[in-house]
This record gives C-alpha cells, structure tokens and sequence, in this order.
C-alpha cells in the first residue's frame, strides 16, 4: 500500500512538473510575441507610405521642368562649379559652360522649348584628396590635398 501511496506522489509531481512547464513555455512566447510587437510599433520606417515606390522612380533621376534647368544653367555660370550637359529630345546635345566658345544663356533657353520636361541626374566624382566611404555609400571627404574643391558635379538634364 505504501508503494501505491508513492507511486500517486510520483504522479502527481510529474503532473505538475509538466503543467509548470507548459505554463513556463506559454509565458516565454507570450512575452516574445509582446516584444516583437512593440518593436514593430516603435519602428518609424513601418509608417512611411511608399518609399520605396519613390526610390524606384527615382532610379533614372527626378523629373524636372524648364526652371530648373534654367536655374541650374544661371548657377553654373555664377559658381563655375557644376557641369552642365542637356540632352534634346531629337539627339542634339548641349554642353554648358563649352570651353573655347561663347554660348549664351539665352541661346541654350530658346533651344529648351517652351513646356520642355527633363529627367535630372547629378554626379558627383572626386578629382582630388582622400576620402573615406561610409556604411551608407556617402564619400567623407579626409583631405583636400592642393584642392579647395576636390569634387566636380555633373549634372545631366534628358528631354522627355
């Protein structure tokens, strides 16, 4: 009778031993699923709406009107910096500021049309000093060995 006693012990704690653990198991998923979804909620980029839409439409560079080429072309004769080429719709091609020549502002806005939409790209390629590239792609400048500017901008307008 004593044997029978300890075997319902034993039972019995093995019972329990198996209700705890489950019950242990219920709460570590409960908390990994209450985890999950509070990093789900404090994540900004799960509320933006479309970037990556905006990303792909991006690819063959932003769609820009007449202004901005114009204002691109006053800009680059003001600084000097950036290099402008214009693409026509019927293949003809306009390098602006041309070396050794005299184009004018004015001849190059004619040539643009009066509606003209335009796809911008802008490149811009390191000529002089050292620089690092980040994680993200972005060039740091470390030195401007001889150079107050060591990056030449290209920018690129096609006619649509």
């Amino acid at each position: 009778m004593e044997n029978a006693t300890d075997a319902l012990k034993m039972a019995f704690a093995m019972m329990m031993f198996v209700i705890c653990l489950s019950i242990a198991f219920s709460m570590i998923s409960k908390a990994k699923e209450t985890a999950d979804t509070i990093l789900w909620y404090s994540d900004k980029t799960n509320y933006m709406e479309g970037p990556l839409e905006e990303e792909e439409s991006l690819k063959d560079g932003r769609t820009v009107g007449r202004d901005v080429v114009i204002s691109t072309l006053y800009q680059s004769v003001k600084n000097g910096t950036p290099n402008v080429r214009i693409i026509l719709r019927n293949g003809t091609t306009i390098d602006f500021p041309k070396t050794g020549t005299d184009i004018k502002i004015e001849e190059v806005i004619e040539e643009l049309g009066a509606n003209a939409v335009f796809k911008e790209n802008v490149q811009e390629v390191t000529i002089a000093g050292s620089y690092k590239i980040a994680e993200d792609g972005t060039k740091i400048v470390v030195s401007r060995e001889g150079s107050s500017n060591p990056v030449k901008v290209y920018v690129t307008y096609t006619q649509q």
